[in-house]
């Protein structure tokens, strides 16, 4: 039994090292100045204007411009909300409702 759960332990020793030279491989076929994206660089929870996007939108977009490829479907890379609240965000009162609505 000692033995079965060395052999285990091995095995998972392994897969973490060729897990490791997986990434470092690819880190130098990526050149310099890219960086390799691993699982904690994503974020935990789908931002909210994405998943409607994915789930709705894409959808419309594909009949709408009869795409027959998913793929060819445009896709969002960022999202930004620019919103001009300036003296409010420090003095608060209106300004900071305003930055309280769009947090949500």
């Amino acid at each position: 039994m000692a033995e079965q759960n060395k052999d285990k332990a091995a095995a998972a020793a392994k897969a973490k090292g060729a897990a490791a030279q997986a990434k470092a491989r690819a880190a130098k076929n990526a050149g310099p100045g890219f960086k390799v994206a691993d699982e904690a660089s994503k974020p935990a929870v789908e931002p909210r204007l994405a998943k409607l996007y994915r789930e709705t939108i894409q959808g419309q977009l594909k009949t709408q411009f009869n795409y027959k490829n998913a793929m060819a479907v445009p896709k969002l890379e960022k999202i930004v909300i620019s919103m001009g609240v300036g003296k409010f965000a420090v003095e608060g009162g209106e300004g900071r409702a305003k930055i309280e609505k769009i947090e949500k």
